[in-house]
């Protein structure tokens, strides 16, 4: 059942820590709703509780994929008191972890960062940020503002994904070559990876049927794609494993036809 803000509950918030996966990356396009997908679903898969975040009112992309699968909070974030409303609700959630995907040009959050800080070490949360990069010279910029002021400069671990959408790994250049990658990686907890590209055939499955990734399988697929759909799971829960502290090759396996 969904659970909106106004929703408020008498729920104490657990005294165990929990963890809040943020995606971010400031541009519309860059691949964050589908990494929260990914986090959100590997997840679910080895068993755990989870949260949804959902922040994007005009494309709310995880709500609809994870609707009657784990609760969701509906999320109105565009000025202060929408925070503070979400922050709110933080003390409601039971599950250990919580995934949130940020509208475009959410950025930066001078406004609200010292008391989203304070909120989150207060409730037990640590927040692990994920940056969606493109190629492009805006996306290296809002990385480096990121560790100025935004949720870099206080997240407990952050990742920077190059998204294979917009290229190999090699082709990510601007990034490979910047002051900004050099400042993200002095930090010991954070890191940078690589996700592939997923085949165009299983995007246009996951848009026609929204449903978590690992229950795509599911949907009456050829035997060739079942296999590229697993091979490609494999490797975002390989991308993602620093993050989310799992062994590689358990999660997902081969299963026969």
């Amino acid at each position: 059942m969904n659970k909106h803000l106004s929703d408020r509950s008498k729920i104490s918030s657990p005294t165990f820590k929990r963890i809040l996966f943020i995606v971010g990356g400031n541009k519309g396009g860059t691949g964050k709703s589908l990494m929260a997908c990914i986090l959100a679903s590997l997840i679910l898969r080895r068993g755990e509780t989870i949260t949804i975040i959902e922040a994007d009112a005009t494309n709310p992309d995880l709500a609809r994929r994870f609707s009657g699968h784990t609760p969701i909070i509906l999320a109105d974030i565009v000025d202060r008191d929408g925070w503070i409303a979400l922050l709110d609700a933080l003390e409601t959630v039971e599950t250990q972890y919580m995934v949130m995907s940020l509208p475009a040009g959410m950025n930066g959050i001078d406004g609200i960062a010292s008391l989203l800080q304070r909120t989150l070490n207060t409730l037990n949360i640590d927040l692990h940020y994920v940056f969606a990069l493109s190629r492009q010279t805006d996306s290296v910029e809002l990385a480096g503002k990121s560790l100025e002021q935004g949720l870099a400069v206080f997240a407990q671990q952050g990742m920077a994904v190059r998204n294979g959408f917009f290229g190999r790994y090699e082709q990510f250049d601007r990034w490979e070559h910047s002051p900004q990658r050099m400042r993200w990686l002095s930090n010991r907890h954070f890191s940078e990876t690589y996700l592939p590209e997923m085949n165009f055939r299983l995007v246009d499955l996951l848009e026609a049927y929204p449903q978590p990734l690992h229950l795509l399988e599911q949907a009456g697929l050829s035997t060739a794609l079942k296999f590229d759909l697993l091979d490609w799971l494999s490797a975002a829960e390989t991308s993602f494993s620093p993050l989310l502290n799992v062994k590689q090759d358990t999660i997902f396996e081969e299963e026969t036809l």
